[in-house]
């Protein structure tokens, strides 16, 4: 008698898309609770914006980016920038950035690394996916961000 047996390996489905943004902020993990695309009206830059309540406030990390993939420095006087601050009713408190701002002497230093930008007309047909980190500065001192990332359809 003869057996023969065929074995077949079952490829493992892609991994599920996990839409939000994650980063650890001077040591703390957070875990955006909402993360949104706002578009530049003209030219090709956009936000990234992740959101978490807390309590009456909202904590936002708001990464200025472009339309590209590539990876992208952060600093003074560059166009790229990354912000940290709370929004409480219409004020805006905890302020830091990696930028040069008109009204104060804010440096900071870090990058963004654009790794997918798919274009569509079809509204959230169109993801932008990345990693970031930097050091931010404000009023009240430095605020260092690690091993942060995006994944957003928008």
């Amino acid at each position: 008698m003869l057996l023969l047996a065929a074995c077949a390996k079952k490829s493992d489905p892609d991994p599920e898309f996990v839409q939000g943004m994650h980063w650890t902020e001077n040591g703390a993990t957070v875990t955006a609770d909402t993360t949104t695309v706002n578009l530049y009206p003209t030219g090709h830059r956009m936000y990234v914006v992740g959101s978490v309540t807390a309590g009456a406030d909202i904590n936002r990390m708001q990464l200025n980016v472009p339309r590209r993939i590539g990876t992208h420095v952060l600093g003074p006087s560059l166009g790229e920038s990354a912000e940290t601050y709370s929004v409480r009713g219409n004020s805006v408190s905890n302020y830091f950035s990696t930028s040069a701002l008109a009204w104060d002497t804010v440096r900071g230093s870090g990058r963004i690394v654009v790794s997918r930008y798919d274009s569509s007309a079809t509204v959230g047909a169109s993801r932008i996916a990345g990693t970031f980190s930097f050091r931010a500065v404000g009023s009240r001192g430095t605020k260092t961000v690690r091993d942060g990332w995006f994944d957003v359809n928008y």
